[in-house]
């Protein structure tokens, strides 16, 4: 049975941790004015997890909220609400937002492709390489495409406070895209676990490679598909 409980933030990051007893989990969120012509607040979230869980902004300017919902078993998808809080930016005629809770929808991303052992390698953490889980055995790259055909690499966040777990930009040092970590599930199921999250619709590519033995896997989400979280608890044998 899932433990149930608040969530904990980082006040700098808007970054939230949840657990339960199966599970482990973390989502952020991020809210900015989207354009003057649109005249509102968007919120974009995202989460590691499949638990139930809601999350709740409030403007504490004006009371107004909006509340997201997702229920067990479904990998969350991205939230991508562009005209979230309609009276958070002044001269909005528009009133508070009535409509229900938005639920994530199950959506279907690429299937992952897994490449089988190639002989062991290594991880030289870069400006586009993390090196993630186990003493930085797991090595994280990205891949990204936007609606107007522009690309480039994922670039990693530096000097995140977990051994665990990073964090890839796109399109600004602070305007974080993509959370993925690696858990040792060894004890549980003889595997590495691999969970991501990305408040994102473009097109991206996550490669993920055990350096001990060079096997890797490719998670791709195409464009213009709120990204699902991924919660691949068979990603990697253990040792």
């Amino acid at each position: 049975m899932a433990r149930r409980g608040r969530s904990r933030s980082a006040p700098a990051t808007q970054a939230f941790s949840i657990s339960s007893t199966t599970r482990t989990g973390s989502y952020w969120s991020r809210c900015w004015t989207v354009a003057a012509s649109t005249i509102a607040i968007g919120v974009f979230s995202a989460a590691t997890t499949d638990v139930e869980y809601t999350l709740t902004v409030t403007d504490r300017f004006t009371d107004e909220s909006v509340s997201y919902f997702n229920p067990a078993g479904t990998p969350a998808a991205a939230i991508t609400d562009v005209d979230a809080l309609a009276n958070a930016c002044p001269g909005n005629p528009g009133g508070s937002k009535t409509a229900a809770p938005v639920v994530s929808e199950t959506v279907n991303s690429d299937e992952p492709i897994r490449a089988a052992a190639s002989g062991k390698t290594e991880c030289v953490p870069s400006d586009t390489v993390a090196c993630v889980g186990a003493g930085g055995r797991f090595r994280a790259e990205a891949e990204w495409r936007d609606f107007d055909e522009n690309e480039g690499p994922g670039r990693s966040v530096a000097d995140v406070p977990s051994e665990t777990s990073g964090l890839f930009y796109f399109f600004g040092r602070d305007n974080w895209e993509v959370l993925f970590k690696v858990l040792d599930a060894c004890t549980f199921n003889d595997r590495f676990w691999f969970f991501a999250a990305a408040t994102t619709n473009v097109d991206y590519t996550l490669k993920v490679t055990d350096t001990m033995t060079g096997a890797e896997i490719t998670y791709n989400n195409p464009l213009g598909v709120a990204s699902p979280a991924i919660t691949d608890t068979s990603a990697f044998p253990c040792p």
